[in-house]
Parts: C-alpha cells; structure tokens; sequence
C-alpha cells in the first residue's frame, strides 16, 4: 500500500494583455481625453499563477495481481490576462482563470 502527496506550482509573469487608455469613465462622464475614441494598447504586463494538491493511493492485493489506485487534484489557476471586465481598471482584473476548473 502507498500515499503519495505532491505539490504542483506555476507562476507566469510578463503576459500579453490589453490594456484600455482612452475608454468612457462613468465617474467623469467623460473620456480622459475626448479629442480620441477608445485606445486600447498592447502590453506585455500580465500575470499568472497555478498551485495545485496532487494526492494518490495505491493497494495491492497479494498473489492475485489486483491492484486499486485513486487519484485526486485540487487546483486553483488565478490570472488577470483573459476575459475582462473592466479595461479601466487592471487591477480589478485578477481572479480565477477561465480555465480554471474545479
């Protein structure tokens, strides 16, 4: 009989990313500046991370050549790269990723 635990990291740093300069501010009612429509830049300023728990058990049953094994992954992927909601503020961006799934 064997149990095994593992730990899985990934860290990425300096990702493509859009990146809204010029969008309608509702709190100003206004662009930042209205001589320009939406300017969304190109930055290379994003982030992303992945932990995750890697437990497995195996049992082997005697002379029969049985054997059981289970495995199990608990993960968490965490970016503020794709999908966004609000180009006006970056940092509200980051949260789980959407490939993240549990």
């Amino acid at each position: 009989m064997s149990f095994q635990v593992a730990y899985v990291g990934n860290h990425g740093v300096n990702l493509l990313r859009e990146e809204g300069i010029n969008y309608f501010d509702p709190t100003l009612g206004a662009r930042p500046n209205p001589n320009f429509g939406n300017i969304t830049l190109r930055t290379n300023s994003g982030f992303t991370s992945y932990n995750a728990l890697q437990l497995s058990f195996m049992r082997r049953a005697g002379k029969a050549g049985l054997s059981f094994q289970a495995n199990y992954t608990f993960g968490h992927a965490i970016d503020d790269v794709q999908d966004p909601q609000n180009l006006n503020n970056i940092k509200a961006e980051r949260g789980n990723s959407s490939g993240d799934v549990r």
